[in-house]
Parts: C-alpha cells; sequence; structure tokens
C-alpha cells in the first residue's frame, strides 16, 4: 500500500542573484513509498531535498503538483497530515524562546501556521 505519494512536486523562488527571474528548487520530483518502505532522498546542497520534504509535510506550499499522505491530500488538509506524520524539524530557531507546552501545540499542528507566517 502506498503511503506516500508526489507527482511532479515543483517549488519555484526568486533567484536570489536575479530577483527578477525565478528558478525551480524542486523541479517536477514524483515518487511513491510504500509503508513499512525505508526511503532516502540524496543529493548536493541546493538540490530540493529539504523544499521537498516540507512540502511532504505541508510546512511549505506546493506551486505544482500533488502529495498524497496516507491517501490525504497535503494541499488540502495539511492538518490532518501533520496529526498522523512525525516531523524532526532542521532549524528550531523559535524553540529557545517557547514554552514547552506551546511546542506540544505546535507539533500537534494546531498552532503551526501562526509559527510559520
Amino acid at each position: 500500500m502506498t503511503i506516500i505519494s508526489a507527482s511532479n512536486l515543483v517549488k519555484t523562488y526568486k533567484n536570489p542573484d536575479e530577483p527578477s527571474k525565478l528558478f525551480n528548487a524542486v523541479d517536477g520530483i514524483s515518487l511513491a513509498i510504500d509503508s513499512g518502505e525505508i526511503y532516502g532522498i540524496l543529493g548536493p546542497n541546493g538540490a530540493g531535498k529539504t523544499t521537498t520534504l516540507e512540502m511532504l509535510e505541508g510546512l511549505k506550499d506546493i506551486d505544482e503538483g500533488n502529495a498524497f499522505i496516507n491517501s490525504i491530500n497535503v494541499q488540502d488538509y495539511p492538518y490532518k497530515v501533520k496529526q498522523i506524520i512525525g516531523v524532526q524539524l532542521q532549524a528550531n530557531e523559535y524553540f529557545f524562546t517557547t514554552r514547552a507546552l506551546r511546542i506540544i501545540n505546535i507539533i500537534d499542528s494546531r498552532e503551526l501556521s501562526q509559527i510559520l507566517l
């Protein structure tokens, strides 16, 4: 049974060297991961690994394509996805000034959108 699927995911940003131009940090990645399967995403710095995972987790908007976690559409129901996944964030800058109960609520996705805005 497929537990994670993504089709033609794209994430576009402004080019930091030329703000009038855009670049794709993620450029059409597709994948299907079955329940119980161990899967790794490898690549050099700047290849889009973290951005891909953040889109699958519902932490970044998906510009094109679609993603499903346990048959839940990530774009339509990001909070339902967050209720069933575990995430270790790459950067935790707000944890140093945030109380433990609030961190639990963030991880439980009730307040995540307020922190990320």
